[in-house]
């Protein structure tokens, strides 16, 4: 984690630390790191999935809904989004 922090405004790096935050189950963190992350990149695909996956483990499910409708929009041929 401690290598990714070091690019900690690169869009990418934020997707992929939070990515590995919500493995963790650090489910606020990250929320933050990918937040973040949608402020440089906002109709980003990947970005999105992982935030509906993390609005998804918090059981808010209106939330991971909308952000991984938007997902599916930016990468219709994305199997892994269409199936959430």
């Amino acid at each position: 984690l401690e290598i990714l922090r070091k690019d900690e405004h690169n869009p990418n790096t934020l997707a992929n630390l939070a990515a590995i935050q919500l493995e963790m189950g650090r489910l606020d963190e990250a929320e933050k790191n990918i937040k973040q992350a949608l402020t440089t990149a906002p109709n980003d695909g990947y970005n999105l999935s992982i935030l509906g996956y993390v609005k998804y483990r918090q059981g808010k499910y209106d939330d991971a809904l909308a952000a991984l409708s938007r997902a599916a929009k930016a990468i219709p041929q994305s199997a892994e989004i269409q199936n959430y």
